[in-house]
């Protein structure tokens, strides 16, 4: 089967379009987190290029923490850091994450 040129330059367009596209990237991801849940739900592991960046993000932030806490506990030695300390500090992030979340979803250019 012959394609035309006009043909090819379509398809050139659509698959540009699929690559470059900021909104179809966040939907692969947004289908890439959902097959791990799936899968982490079945008691699958999950491998892959995204695992492996969850799994190493994880320790750098778990790692950046316990920096945080070290310099806190060194700065004031009469207090101390907790686990629970930085449980808040990770809840009080989520929820800035989440509010910058709805403000994009809300915004009338969101992608």
């Amino acid at each position: 089967m012959k394609l035309s040129r006009e043909q090819i330059v379509a398809a050139a367009g659509i698959l540009h379009h699929t690559v470059t596209s900021e909104a179809v990237k966040l939907r692969w991801g947004a289908l890439q987190r959902q097959i791990m849940k799936d899968r982490l739900a079945q008691g699958e592991p999950v491998s892959g290029y995204r695992a492996d960046w969850l799994r190493t993000s994880r320790a750098a932030v778990a790692k950046t923490l316990a920096q945080c806490a070290h310099e806190f506990d060194a700065q004031y030695p009469h207090d101390k850091i907790s686990a629970t300390d930085l449980m808040d500090v990770l809840k009080t992030a989520l929820k800035q994450f989440e509010m910058v979340k709805r403000l994009k979803v809300s915004s009338p250019d969101a992608s």
